[in-house]
Parts: structure tokens; sequence; C-alpha cells
């Protein structure tokens, strides 16, 4: 990732976000939501923005420069934002896997304990 340019004002970074989006240009927003948070204390409170990939920088820049640019090697980034939203879901399923086995094996403790405190009892 190379850093693009930094903005101040949300709406200009939405601004720019659209436009990289429309001419296929995967970009990250870095700070995005802390930015604005900064107060009085640190009034640098800006948002960075990166291009993903290296050889769409020299693009970037002319895009910045003039919104016509035409990108040479545009992505697809309705295709990228499927492939981020699967293995989303796949993270989701192996984190709910591992939830409900440490569940079972908690539970599995607990009846063991139960079971082993009333036969000393008895």
């Amino acid at each position: 990732m190379i850093l693009l340019a930094q903005v101040s004002e949300v709406a200009e970074l939405q601004r720019l976000k659209l436009l990289f989006e429309r001419n296929g240009i995967l970009i990250h927003t870095a700070n995005e939501h802390s930015a604005r948070n900064y107060g009085m204390f640190h009034p640098s409170g800006k948002y960075a923005l990166f291009v993903a990939l290296e050889e769409q920088y020299q693009d970037a820049q002319l895009l910045l420069k003039d919104e016509h640019h035409r990108v040479k090697s545009p992505i697809d980034l309705k295709q990228i934002t499927a492939l981020e939203q699967s293995k989303k879901y796949a993270v989701m399923a192996t984190l709910l896997k591992q939830i409900t086995l440490i569940a079972v094996v908690l539970v599995s403790v607990i009846a063991l304990t139960i079971w082993y405190v009333i036969a000393a009892n008895s």
C-alpha cells in the first residue's frame, strides 16, 4: 500500500472514495472512523487514503489531478467485495464452531465435576 493523499473533511473523503471506486482503483482508508474523534488537543485529524495495489498508484495520482483520466488497469471492485463478504462468512462460521466446541467442553467439565462431587459425598 502506498499513501496517496490525506484529507481532513468527510465530504472530500467520500467524494474521493466514490471516484476511485467508479474507476476501479482499490483504495484503503486509514483512520476512517477515528479521525473525527480528534478534538482540540489533536487538531490534525486527517483521513489517509492508500492505494492498495502498487501498479495502480500512477493512475490514482493522475485521477486526483484529472477526474476524467482513463485508468489503464481497473479492477472489478464488486468481485473483490463479494470475495471479502464470503471470507467474512467463512470466518464467522469457523468462530461459531470454535465457540460451540468450547461450550461443549465447558459443560462436560462442569457435569463431570458435579458427578465427582456427588460420588465423593455418597
